[in-house]
């Protein structure tokens, strides 16, 4: 699954309001406010398909602030995902553009990890 990214990288927080401390951003904000919506359904969404034991993966760019989402954060917490970083290249894509991955699947883990050389971090240890 890969919600939008736009709301939740860098280059869009000065109009988002989104920080790390603020991830939530200026909520006076239609855009804003819309994002948020979709990303609680985002997290609503996934947490049936995991406790229905469907192997998900969330996919954003490595800065996106999208994990600080409180929703998110939780449902990370609460299944132990991991946060698996790759280059798009490793897979074939013409970028080299570094995307976090998140999956409680090992063997999704594990594919990225192989497939990359990829960096991997406990998101619980980050955002509890």
């Amino acid at each position: 699954m890969a919600p939008p990214c736009s709301s939740w990288v860098w280059f869009s927080r000065s109009k988002t309001g989104r920080s790390v401390e603020r991830p939530c951003g200026d909520v006076t904000n239609f855009k804003v406010r819309e994002n948020n919506r979709l990303v609680s359904r985002v997290a609503h969404l996934l947490w049936l398909a995991v406790a229905r034991g469907v192997h998900v993966v969330i996919l954003q760019p490595a800065d996106s602030l999208l994990w600080s989402h409180p929703r998110i954060k939780r449902l990370l917490v609460r299944f132990s995902l991991q946060r698996v970083k790759v280059q798009l290249g490793a897979f074939g894509a013409a970028s080299q553009n570094r995307w976090s991955c998140s999956s409680m699947s090992l063997g999704v883990q594990n594919l990225l990890r192989t497939r990359s050389g990829a960096t991997v971090g406990k998101l619980h240890r980050h955002f509890a």
